[in-house]
């Protein structure tokens, strides 16, 4: 993820809170023990592209984008546990 970000306004703060859960994001990919580097090089991959998407989101979805980068925490923590919360994978999924 780049770390320029451009905005103005009330906004700022609620980008910088999505920043830093989706630096949390990539943090535990890279600490995913179980995933090849192939497949850790994508999800870092998407995680960024989630990151770029999101701040393009207008002030009025704020809370969606922000929930939007907690679920993608909860998967990868999810993904990263030794044992899967199926039932949270079958209500998203």
């Amino acid at each position: 993820m780049g770390n320029e970000i451009h905005i103005s306004g009330s906004y700022r703060r609620v980008v910088l809170e999505i920043k830093s859960t989706l630096t949390n994001v990539q943090q535990f990919v890279g600490a995913m023990s179980t995933v090849d580097e192939a497949v850790r090089q994508e999800l870092q991959g998407s995680i960024a592209e989630l990151g770029k998407a999101l701040e393009q989101i207008p002030p009025s979805l704020k809370e969606e984008a922000e929930a939007v980068a907690s679920a993608a925490q909860m998967f990868v923590e999810s993904a990263k546990s030794e044992k899967l919360n199926k039932t949270a994978l079958d209500i998203t999924g």
